[in-house]
């Protein structure tokens, strides 16, 4: 029985030299392998030849296989002519040809029939695998569409409200100023004003003083003529103290008066400054309003911002998915065109087969 494991260890050393060779071709060493394993008894095939070159495709190693049965065959052919060869051993070759041609013919049609197999499985999963890749990159489109318009909406949500800032702004700044020119209108009204007061009060003051020092010259004049007034107090007792009382009421209401004028500009004043308070207060108050408006723009337009930066970086990941699946379909394209160009090599191989048999 023939060990074909030590016939194809004899082999790979003998043609060490010729394997480890790289300017000789796959085809030329499959035929010279083909060659030594039929000397040592073992039906020449592509998967023999490729155990011992290690390398080489199905398909290539097949048509060197056929090659070398149609050399021999052409050898036999020859060797069939010549007269000296006994015809015995002419018949023997004539059907280890054939037997050996009928066997590779085969085996090049099974193993072309599993390629064709292989090739039509790869092919339905790959149609499977691009109509899923097209299903997804419909719906990531979809989304990138909703998620453009959604960015676009937020777009125009912040352009509107930093044209409704801007305006506040403006707004602001016009408050503002009227503020502080009311506020320095009414400060110069309310100086103006204390100047005046200040002034009238001075100008009392000082008729008071003067109406205090013509009582006190009255009085001074009424002790000095005492005396004259005593001598005479009984002619002119009654006229003197009608006079004196005349005086005195007329002394009195003038004192009222000048109180009450003194009551009246003193309640001004209070007034003035109480009025004065309750505008500061209000101002201070529309200030603390302004402010808390603006810091609450400021943080809806952080909040816009943000919202924004996330929207802008999920497209970006989209568009990048996108990309990754479109080049993922192309490469699985080209894979399918190839293919489909080996199925159609294969297709014209097996009719080539069966119309030479």
């Amino acid at each position: 029985m023939i060990d074909e494991t030590e016939i194809i260890a004899e082999i790979k050393k003998e043609l060490s030299g010729l394997l480890n060779n790289s300017t000789i071709k796959t085809p030329e060493k499959a035929r010279v392998i083909a060659g030594q394993l039929l000397r040592g008894g073992i039906q020449p095939t592509w998967r023999l030849i490729r155990e011992i070159l290690g390398t080489g495709s199905a398909t290539t190693l097949q048509k060197a296989v056929n090659q070398y049965w149609n050399e021999l065959g052409g050898y036999l052919d020859k060797l069939e002519k010549r007269s000296e060869l006994p015809e015995k051993l002419v018949m023997e070759f004539n059907k280890v040809w054939d037997g050996a041609l009928e066997l590779a013919e085969k085996e090049a049609k099974n193993q072309l029939k599993q390629e064709f197999e292989k090739a039509e499985q790869v092919k339905t999963e790959i149609n499977k695998t691009n109509e899923s890749l097209v299903a997804k990159l419909k719906e990531e489109n979809t989304l990138k569409i909703e998620a453009e318009l959604r960015l676009q909406q937020l777009k125009t949500v912040r352009d509107t409200q930093q044209e409704e800032l801007n305006q506040y702004k403006k707004s602001q700044q016009i408050l503002q100023t009227t503020i502080e020119d009311n506020k320095k209108e009414f400060s110069n009204s309310l100086e103006n004003q204390q100047k005046n007061d200040a002034e009238k009060y001075t100008q009392l003051q000082q008729t008071y003083h003067v109406l205090k020092q013509s009582l006190e010259q009255t009085n001074q004049q009424l002790v000095a003529n005492k005396a004259q007034q005593e001598l005479s107090e009984k002619k002119n007792q009654q006229t003197i103290m009608e006079l004196k009382q005349d005086k005195q009421r007329e002394l009195d209401r003038q004192a009222k008066q000048y109180d009450s004028m003194l009551k009246h500009y003193s309640n001004e004043i209070g007034q003035l400054k109480v009025k004065l308070e309750t505008t500061e207060k209000q101002q201070d108050k529309d200030r603390k309003k302004l402010q808390a408006l603006h810091e609450k723009n400021l943080v809806v337009m952080t909040e816009l911002q943000a919202n924004v930066a996330t929207l802008v970086q999920s497209n970006k990941q989209l568009e990048k998915k996108n990309r990754d699946k479109t080049l993922q379909i192309k490469t699985q394209h080209t894979e399918l065109q190839q293919l489909n160009k080996g199925y159609a090599v294969l297709e014209a191989r097996l009719e080539v087969l069966n119309t030479g048999k």
